[in-house]
């Protein structure tokens, strides 16, 4: 079957969203809280891909999300219908991205949607931020990915990093304000290495002592 255009293509155009812009409240943070702007279609898959994340963006304080080739992987998403006129501001969001025109399928059918993907060259592979893993995470639940992928964005190790992150959005309210929660667990974290992301184990054993010291801190 072949992928099928938007029926107005003047007027919108179809935007598949793998990683922040999964959650609603924050894919209309950025275009204004105006619903029209971005309408939630649907979810989909992008096959051929995994999700990765690279370099570290002040914005999240960690690593920002991307998506590579990868025979036999597969990336679940939210499709947003968003107003042409608005396009602008979405670039503008994924500054360090370049538009990628790719095929997803929804509900079987195979949809040509933009998508976005990081630009450097020199790109190297590194964790998330606990907060930038929180509204992917959130997002996926709010719009119903599948249990399984839901369950490897949980597992995804995070940088640790403890503090507030630039954004305002609701979901990150506990962790923008509680500090002391998240240093409990970032001094465990520094033992991960970035390519393990997915794994959800550490490269490096952790000293006895450092162990202890962090079996203690999560009672």
């Amino acid at each position: 079957m072949a992928p099928r255009e938007p029926t107005h293509i003047s007027d919108f155009f179809r935007y598949f969203a793998y990683g922040s812009n999964l959650l609603n409240e924050r894919i209309h943070v950025q275009l204004g809280f105006q619903v029209k702007r971005a309408v939630f279609e649907g979810v989909g898959v992008l096959r051929g891909h995994k999700l990765v994340f690279y370099d570290h963006g002040q914005r999240w304080m960690g690593a920002v999300a991307s998506i590579e080739r990868s025979h036999d992987e597969e990336v679940w998403g939210c499709i947003w219908r968003v107003e042409n006129s608005f396009a602008a501001e979405l670039d503008k969001q994924e500054n360090g991205y370049h538009r990628l025109s790719v095929e997803v399928e929804m509900n079987g059918e195979p949809l040509i949607c933009r998508t976005y993907q990081y630009s450097n060259p020199d790109r190297q592979l590194a964790l998330p931020s606990p907060h930038y893993k929180h509204v992917i995470v959130s997002g996926a639940i709010e719009h119903s990915l599948p249990a399984g992928y839901i369950g490897k964005l949980k597992a995804i190790n995070d940088n640790g990093y403890v503090g507030p992150v630039k954004l305002d959005l609701q979901v990150l309210k506990e962790l923008n304000n509680n500090q002391k929660q998240l240093g409990l667990t970032s001094h465990c974290k520094h033992f991960i290495y970035p390519s393990m992301a997915f794994e959800g184990r550490s490269s490096l054993p952790v000293p006895a002592d450092d162990e202890d010291s962090c079996k203690n801190n999560l009672k």
